[in-house]
């Protein structure tokens, strides 16, 4: 059995908005769908696997992790929080013969991968 969990959609705050301009509503969205959502997808994910034996969970972290850029506060902090679930669930399940590990993808070139949000900087549409 092999589970895959990564929150669907991101909700962003204003694109790369600094810390200090993050409204509390913006760093609940962020963090509920990055952390909050991968957290409730292992609990399930654990509890099925455990019933059928083991399985390996893959979660989808990021390279923000390591290396992040201004603007991304929220972003950041809410996938190192990924990095303590997966290693507690790991360490949690091993005599269960459940695996469960994180993938880092870097950046994908995209029209938006220089999208800063502020003025002449491309847009989501690819625009500037």
């Amino acid at each position: 059995m092999e589970g895959w969990t990564s929150p669907s959609t991101t909700p962003e705050p204003k694109p790369f908005t600094d810390l200090h301009e993050v409204t509390v509503e913006e760093w609940d969205d962020v963090v509920s769908t990055n952390t909050r959502g991968v957290f409730l997808a292992l609990k399930y994910e654990i509890l099925h696997m455990r019933r059928l034996g083991g399985g390996v969970i893959l979660v989808t972290g990021s390279t923000n992790q390591w290396a992040t850029r201004t603007g991304l506060g929220s972003y950041t902090a809410s996938k190192n929080a990924l990095t303590g679930l997966v290693q507690a669930a790991a360490l949690e399940n091993a005599g269960h013969g459940i695996r469960v590990v994180a993938l880092s993808p870097g950046m994908t070139d995209t029209p938006c991968s220089t999208c800063t949000g502020r003025p002449g900087s491309p847009t989501r549409s690819g625009t500037r």
